[in-house]
């Protein structure tokens, strides 16, 4: 006899009753073929899914509307693509200078040999400036005293005396050099040297020379990729270092390849490797907690077994969706935490319902079909509501976040598919291995003495669960967004030790230069644009943090200096010849937080020195910008996923459980986990108590990740209700057999205490697990996770939610649009 579906409505409720029905009929009359079928797909499915890694792309989000964006656009098409995408060769070798400076023309020589490169600009950062000083002495006691008094008078701060020599003729030659990063270090470096020799009061016939020389064991290039966004030239970093390792160059004399392509390149290998270690590491730990929910190793293994399967599935879709979809390392973040914390916890809740059948049933097939549907409103339901959050973000204009929705909703399918299809005859081959026939124990006393505690006090309950949430939540208010940190990136990385290469010898800024294009006004000439130009690099120079700016007409006069730049006619005058390029270095670590308000500080000058009433036109970009224009970007979009993520959930909730209230309570504790998340990560990364407790855990956050704040909105909102929804489907069971509110409040707890509790600790376990690897985003990602389920799990599911729906009381259900019982035939 096929069971009594459930009382929950779902839309399409019987054409869904009707085809899973018929298909897990036709699956438990072939258990073992249909297994067999199914091993097939799983295994086609991850074979599928090894192609991902090669899909990922998109380290760099653009934002079609944005400022940066129009930058990115302009120097693409009237500059050098150097500008556009930059990828930077550094080098700072040990040894003989002529095999240094050999080994630098065979890199550069290999690299214009390479199809992906367009051409290879030698900056000639590497400068130092050298003062050859020649005073005659008339006795050699007389040139000690000149020696003496020209230690006395002391040397700049990094000016260091390269050689001291007294020739027979009585002359004393004193060489004195120092190193210098920049144009504007190299005037600061001349003007100090200057005044220290007038200092010394040296003899009248003394001679200076300065001179500024290229120091052969400091490189810097900048390589223009035939590229034309970002991903393409993080594709091709792969070239670039193959090259560059056939050359066998050795060990003390190594050239790096660095950058921002280079750095996700790096990043995305990197990350997939730290989630392969999660998995590695989270998987046995949660066949423990199951083994100790379930009491045996097999109904322990089956969760597993399907939420592996899940993932596998939704991996081999997304490597699909990134042959049209650029998707970057997030996706497999997205995939590894939701599909194996979701197809645990599902599966979870459908063997504990199954087991329960069992017990009522003769045959194995009977408690599958009851099981499933009983459980199917309950998944379905869970399964819409994180499908929602993670929907929200495919509506956004920016391709980044639309691949996160996709792989978020395709997990979801494949999670509950998974569920579906591989359970019941897993269920009917494993019957007599999960299904004890001992007779039922009692409920465990811990829950009653909870649930009687919390029906008899409801209030406190509610005051403390509120209090704690509230304090858990304060530090959220000091939230601030922050970008991608080098400086967090494992240092074993290529790319992050030319980071600190090039950082060291040349200023980080170099890497990560903020663009700025002005475009002149018809009527003015080249010449008076260029006068004008000069000025405000000075200006420029002079603004806090700024560590140097060059334009065009900076060129004639570094090459006076001596700072002999390989620049191509494209680099800082634009094709048309109206727009004119500079570039801007910030002193330090440009995605810093003081970095990327150093560039808002940076557009106000720009707009105050280019009117757009005199007909100029200026616009900041670069790399910097882009991380700030997201922020503001990422600000709006909350705001926007919130309230779709609100109206969504409350029309499907209201639909599922015929009420206003309980959707509406739900919603308001979903807000609160979320709230607590931010302000733990706040506390944790960005106020200083993770670096105490683990300095390793927090090392280079600068704050919290744009794009974990956005992603960890969308998969919380969903994923911490699935404990509301579970115990909702048992409080709204017992509501319907009773009427009693009280009653099926403390039915709802008591039945899904320990289940729940399990699947709770199952879901912390796997988020925790990623909570420790090598990439920080995915750090921050892991640990709001598990601390928002931790909250959602204990405070609000055992402390708030009951006591609110016991206050409201039978207004709870609520549902002007319910129709009249028919009266009793009796």
């Amino acid at each position: 006899m096929t069971p009594k579906p459930s009382h929950l409505s779902l839309p399409g409720r019987r054409w869904f009753h009707r085809f899973w029905t018929q298909l897990v009929l036709r699956e438990l009359r072939h258990p073992w073929w249909a297994l067999a079928i199914l091993a097939a797909l799983a295994g086609a499915l991850m074979w599928q899914s090894g192609k991902l890694p090669k899909r990922l792309r998109g380290g760099l989000i653009s934002l079609p509307t944005s400022e940066s964006e129009a930058v990115l656009r302009a120097v693409e098409s009237d500059f050098s693509r150097a500008i556009a995408f930059p990828t930077i060769l550094v080098q700072e070798g040990l040894g003989d200078v002529v095999e240094l400076e050999r080994n630098w023309q065979r890199a550069l020589a290999a690299l214009r040999g390479t199809p992906a490169v367009q051409q290879v600009i030698d900056m000639h950062l590497g400068r130092k400036i050298v003062a050859t000083i020649t005073v005659n002495a008339r006795s050699f006691d007389e040139a000690q005293r000149i020696i003496a008094s020209m230690h006395a008078a002391g040397l700049p701060r990094g000016v260091e005396v390269a050689d001291l020599d007294v020739e027979a003729d009585g002359r004393v030659v004193v060489v004195v050099e120092t190193a210098v990063r920049s144009f504007k270090e190299g005037e600061t470096r001349r003007q100090e040297l200057a005044a220290a020799l007038e200092r010394m009061s040296l003899p009248s016939d003394t001679t200076v020379e300065v001179q500024v020389l290229r120091e052969p064991r400091r490189n810097f290039a900048m390589v223009e990729l035939d590229a034309h966004s970002y991903q393409e030239a993080e594709a091709l970093t792969s070239q670039l270092q193959k090259t560059l390792r056939k050359l066998d160059l050795p060990i003390g004399n190594r050239i790096r390849v660095t950058g921002l392509s280079a750095l996700f390149h790096d990043l995305n290998i990197e990350a997939t490797a730290a989630l392969r270690k999660a998995e590695w590491i989270g998987l046995p730990i949660c066949f423990l907690v199951l083994v100790w929910v379930f009491g045996s190793p097999v109904a322990a293994l089956l969760p597993i077994v399907v939420a592996v399967t899940a993932v596998a599935a939704g991996a081999s879709v997304m490597s699909k969706v990134g042959k049209v979809m650029e998707i970057s390392m997030f996706v497999p973040s997205v995939l590894s935490m939701i599909g194996l914390g979701v197809g645990v916890d599902y599966m979870l809740i459908f063997l504990a319902r199954y087991r329960e059948c069992a017990l009522r049933h003769a045959t194995p097939d009977e408690a599958i079909l009851e099981a499933l549907h009983l459980a199917s409103p309950t998944l379905l339901g869970s399964g819409i509501t994180v499908a929602i959050g993670f929907s929200a973000l495919i509506f956004t204009p920016v391709t980044f976040f639309r691949a996160m929705g996709v792989a978020g909703v395709a997990i979801i399918l494949c999670a509950l598919l998974s569920i579906f299809l591989i359970a019941p005859p897993l269920f009917k081959v494993t019957h007599r291995w999960i299904v004890s026939r001992k007779p039922q124990q009692p409920r465990p006393p811990f829950w009653k003495k909870w649930t009687h505690l919390v029906v008899e006090h409801p209030k406190l309950c509610l005051a403390g669960g509120v209090g704690l949430m509230a304090l858990i939540a304060a530090p959220s208010a000091y939230l601030e967004p922050a970008s991608l940190n080098p400086e967090s990136l494992p240092a074993n990385l290529e790319s992050r030790k030319g980071y600190n290469l090039c950082k060291n010898s040349f200023g980080a800024g170099w890497l990560m230069p903020a663009v700025l294009i002005i475009e002149r006004p018809a009527h003015m000439d080249e010449r008076a644009y260029l006068i004008r130009e000069y000025a405000f690099l000075r200006k420029l120079r002079a603004a806090p943090n700024t560590f140097d700016a060059i334009g065009g007409s900076e060129l004639a006069v570094a090459k006076s200096q001596g700072f002999s730049i390989e620049i191509p006619a494209d680099f800082f005058f634009s094709k048309g010849g109206r727009r004119h390029l500079v570039l801007a270095m910030f002193d330090g670590n440009p995605l810093s937080v003081e970095g990327r308000r150093w560039i808002h500080h940076l557009r106000e000058i720009s707009r105050q020195a280019w009117p757009e009433e005199d007909g100029f036109s200026s616009r900041v970009g670069g790399v910097v910008a882009a991380t700030l224009d997201l922020d503001r970007a990422v600000e709006r979009y909350l705001v926007r996923t919130a309230i779709f993520c609100l109206a969504t959930t409350f029309l499907c909730f209201a639909f599922i459980y015929r009420s206003f209230l309980v959707p509406l309570q739900a919603i308001g504790m979903n807000l609160l986990s979320v709230l607590g998340a931010y302000g733990f990560l706040t506390l944790w990364f960005q106020l200083g108590v993770g670096a105490v407790l683990l300095p390793s855990h927090v090392a280079g956050s600068l704050g919290m990740s744009s794009v974990v704040i956005l992603l960890l909105f969308c998969a919380l909102f969903g994923i911490s209700m699935d404990y509301q929804v579970f115990l909702i489907s048992r409080i709204h069971e017992e509501w319907r057999r009773s009427h009693n509110n009280k009653l099926a409040i403390r039915h709802g707890i008591e039945l899904t205490g320990r289940v729940v509790t399990g699947a709770a600790v199952v879901m912390i376990v796997i988020f925790l697990s990623f909570a420790f690897v090598s990439v920080l985003e995915t750090r921050q990602f892991g640990a709001g996770m598990a601390a928002a389920i931790a909250f959602d799990s204990t405070v609000i599911r055992l402390l708030i939610f009951p006591s609110l729906l016991l206050l409201v009381g039978k207004a709870n259900w609520w549902w002007p649009f319910r129709r009249k019982a028919r009266p009793s035939a009796r």
